[in-house]
């Protein structure tokens, strides 16, 4: 299991337990299912989707030339690692861009990977797409690469006299997202650089340079009207900032906080952009540009990429100086219950009881504890019950468990009238 450290967005203290033995972490959070450093390639992790009807994540890992495919909760399911490519191994660093497709288009599942060939950034930046194998979700093979606007997808581009250099120039592509439709936009990290769209099969759709022309694209996200959000340097490369290019072409400037990836949820139209100003954190946007809240400040290390999951609304935020991924439960504008939890009591081989103290903000509250065995991917959901709107114990004794077994706990509280998902525990 990789690196995944898990959060709240709330300040909501977590549990993790070992086989009887609780431990508690301070808020917002104790650190969720990872690994010691080491579990990413010298890099680190860099950039991060998810796909929405698996909840899995798709991550760089530049320094293993290799995009990992995890599980929600950090398992490991599979590996791309370029090798039947006709660069044959990735080159993916500095922060080039990974993306799943998913509408429900043709394409829908196939994953797109901006690289070059490794150890040249200049030399063949192109974006390798792939889909999965028939019957096995988790391999995926190499179908084409996108070289550039008038390029179409390839098999082979050079073998075809395609070449990809004559389009994609410099750096080349670097930042890519996939739209509501199937569309892949590509971002072109070069002075005046481009947003490419193409259509699911390689077509052209557009190519829309940014304005200033000293704006440097590099992170993209779409939603689902069409209006791309995109992470972009400006003047000598100093100052970082987010645009939103609205369906007319319009430009406006949503956050220049230092910001160095964006995301979408793409069905409300609110966006989370990673800044750095003030400290690494994550702003979150409405659907109108207004900020909402940020979060993550203090946890989160040197940070470049983020993804939206359309699966459990969770938000995930790689970080490299800490070799691991940082995820955020969702919570609702203004925030969900907050949550302080005590120490096991009541400890045996057998059972344990767990107490947290629910302060759901003027709403009556539901909770309930869940929990598995480490390892295992179905929850237990225990009875729970209800706090009122001025706060409450939830208090629970947890039975028949293993002797000398490692069990994952979590405590999961909403609110009655908003019915929102607030809180995601941590793994042992």
């Amino acid at each position: 299991m990789l690196s995944i450290r898990r959060f709240t967005m709330t300040g909501l203290a977590a549990l993790s337990a070992v086989a009887g033995c609780l431990a508690l972490g301070g808020a917002p959070a104790l650190a969720a299912p990872y690994l010691p450093s080491g579990s990413f390639g010298a890099e680190g992790p860099e950039r991060v989707v998810v796909e929405s009807s698996s909840g899995d994540l798709f991550v760089t890992d530049p320094g293993a030339s290799k995009v990992i495919k995890l599980g929600p909760e950090g398992e490991v399911e599979g590996e791309i690692t370029g090798l039947e490519t006709p660069q044959t191994k990735f080159g993916l660093e500095p922060g080039r861009g990974v993306a799943v497709d998913n509408s429900e288009s043709s394409s829908k599942g196939d994953v797109y990977i901006a690289s070059y060939a490794e150890g040249v950034h200049e030399e063949r930046p192109v974006v390798d797409k792939f889909a999965p194998k028939a019957g096995k979700p988790n391999e995926y093979e190499y179908v084409c690469e996108l070289v550039g606007a008038g390029g179409g997808c390839h098999k082979e581009a050079a073998k075809e006299g395609v070449m990809p250099t004559s389009e994609f120039g410099g750096f080349g592509a670097f930042g890519v997202t996939v739209g509501a439709t199937g569309d892949v936009y590509v971002t072109d990290f070069n002075s005046g650089g481009q947003i490419y769209e193409f259509g699911p099969e390689g077509e052209d759709v557009l190519s829309s340079p940014l304005s200033p022309t000293d704006e440097i694209p590099v992170g993209i996200a779409v939603d689902a009207a069409g209006d791309i959000y995109v992470a972009v340097y400006t003047g000598s490369l100093a100052a970082k900032e987010v645009i939103e290019i609205n369906t007319k072409g319009e430009t406006s400037v949503l956050d220049k906080a230092g910001s160095s990836d964006v995301a979408v949820n793409p069905t409300s139209g609110e966006v989370f952009v990673l800044d750095s100003v003030g400290g690494n954190h994550v702003t979150r946007y409405d659907s109108t540009g207004k900020e909402i809240e940020q979060f993550g400040g203090g946890e989160v290390g040197e940070a470049n990429g983020i993804a939206y999951s359309a699966k459990n609304n969770d938000i995930y935020v790689t970080d490299k100086g800490k070799d691991l991924i940082h995820a955020f439960a969702a919570a609702s504008a203004g925030g969900g219950p907050e949550v302080t939890c005590a120490p096991p009591k009541a400890r045996t081989a057998t059972s344990l009881t767990l107490s947290c103290y629910v302060e759901p903000k003027g709403e009556e509250a539901t909770w309930w504890f869940e929990y598995k065995e480490a390892g295992t991917t179905e929850f237990t959901k225990s009875p729970g019950g209800t706090v009122p709107g001025t706060g409450g114990e939830a208090t629970e004794v947890i039975g028949s468990l293993k002797p000398e077994t490692t069990y994952v706990y979590r405590l999961r509280a909403r609110r009655k009238i908003s019915q929102q998902r607030c809180v995601s525990a941590a793994v042992a």
